[in-house]
């Protein structure tokens, strides 16, 4: 976003939660900016459809008018209206190696291990190509 001159801070709303009422809520409060960002990055993919859910009430058409990409590729995201662009999360593959990490400390490991474990864009109908 820096690259592209396209970085607000004004643009970054934190939520205590990233359930579908703090999506929803924080959307509400996006809507009433008058220079508003035509593309969300959402944290999960409870609080972007929540956000969905806002942007339909303030009659925007999603990705049309708003394009909205999440992050974790719930099964819901599939269904949402309409379905959510979203970043897969191999969670079983994180509790995997969570527990190898415990494991490998209680047998003595002392040295840190950063684990760097892949994710996958699933581009579905919630948000369009930028040109």
């Amino acid at each position: 976003m820096k690259e592209k001159a396209l970085f607000r801070e004004d643009y970054i709303y934190v939520s205590s939660q990233f359930l579908v009422g703090n999506g929803y809520e924080c959307m509400k409060d996006l809507l009433e900016v008058e220079d508003r960002p035509t593309a969300l990055f959402v944290a999960s993919d409870a609080m972007a459809i929540g956000a969905i859910r806002a942007a339909h009430e303030a009659q925007l058409r999603v990705p049309d008018d708003i394009s909205i990409v999440s992050f974790n590729d719930v099964e819901m995201a599939a269904f949402t209206q309409p379905s959510l662009t979203t970043v897969k999360v191999y969670t079983e593959e994180m509790g995997r190696a969570a527990v190898k990490l415990v494991l490998d400390q209680l047998g003595g490991r002392s040295i840190p291990i950063k684990v760097v474990l892949p994710t996958n864009l699933v581009i579905r109908e919630s948000a369009k190509r930028y040109k």
